[in-house]
């Protein structure tokens, strides 16, 4: 490995620029990193050549929060295939896709009307409670279980797959009914996250919830629930997050059914 010196790796990743893209170039540095990393630990070699090899593409945190309307074209189209069905669980609880996608029903409570994630199905790796509204629970109502199986979406071995197919054939039907209604401008880029960024921003500025209790919602370690406080503060915040959820549902139905703002926020309702 002794061989592999700055020079040969800046070769490498200026080949797989041209031919691939310059995105596909910092993933092959990456990567070669890592590998490096790794033989330096066992000894096979004492320098890491990718060091100092700037990327070719500066990171960008994700920002896109999807407009009120725009949320309304999405729950529209989604329709109600299984695709579908998650995306709106998505919008109503600002979850993670995979811990909807891999939802089992073992984990949903409907007398308690809630979900209830173990530790080793969350990002945070902790137990994460998440209140249903009247629409989440009505959405859940719909879908038919399979005898022997507990994932409640998908067909093989895991939850749900397909997410890039399903995605596109989400935004040919938002872009079609974009084109009916007379609307010549697409719609923004966005991914399936967003509608988890979509949610926090909403629910804050709306002022259904304060700050720490969206935190809660989403399972988030951080702001409030950081440091020394999160050590000490064990809270759940049911009753809030619950109310939250409830705000944010009715709010979202009301905009899709064409209905507008029917919920008073908590701070101006004081």
């Amino acid at each position: 490995m002794e061989t592999i010196t700055r020079q040969v790796v800046l070769g490498a990743l200026d080949d797989i620029a041209s031919e691939q893209g310059e995105v596909a170039a910092d993933r092959a540095r990456t990567a070669l990193s890592g590998l490096f990393g790794w033989a330096i630990d066992g000894g096979y070699c004492d320098v890491n050549p990718t060091l100092n090899i700037r990327p070719r593409t500066p990171k960008r945190a994700r920002d896109r929060v999807l407009t009120e309307s725009e949320l309304v074209e999405v729950w529209r189209a989604a329709g109600d295939s299984e695709y579908g069905t998650i995306v709106k669980l998505l919008m109503l609880t600002g979850q993670r896709r995979r811990e909807i996608g891999d939802l089992g029903w073992s984990e949903i409570d409907l007398e308690k009307r809630q979900i209830e994630l173990p530790a080793e199905r969350t990002k945070a790796g902790r137990q994460h409670i998440i209140p249903l509204s009247e629409p989440a629970v009505a959405i859940i109502r719909t879908i038919g279980r399979r005898k022997g199986r507990d994932l409640v979406f998908g067909q093989r071995a895991g939850g749900f797959s397909g997410w890039s197919k399903a995605k596109a054939e989400l935004d040919c039907r938002i872009a079609c009914d974009r084109k009916k209604a007379g609307v010549k401008d697409p719609m923004p880029p966005w991914r399936i996250h967003d509608l988890r960024r979509s949610f926090v921003t909403h629910v804050n500025e709306s002022g259904f919830a304060q700050p720490h209790i969206v935190e809660a919602i989403v399972n988030h370690i951080s702001g409030h629930l950081a440091g020394v406080a999160g050590v000490y503060n064990k809270a759940l915040y049911l009753a809030e997050r619950r109310q939250a959820l409830v705000l944010w549902a009715e709010h979202v139905t009301g905009l899709v059914d064409g209905r507008g703002r029917t919920v008073v926020p908590l701070r101006a309702a004081r």
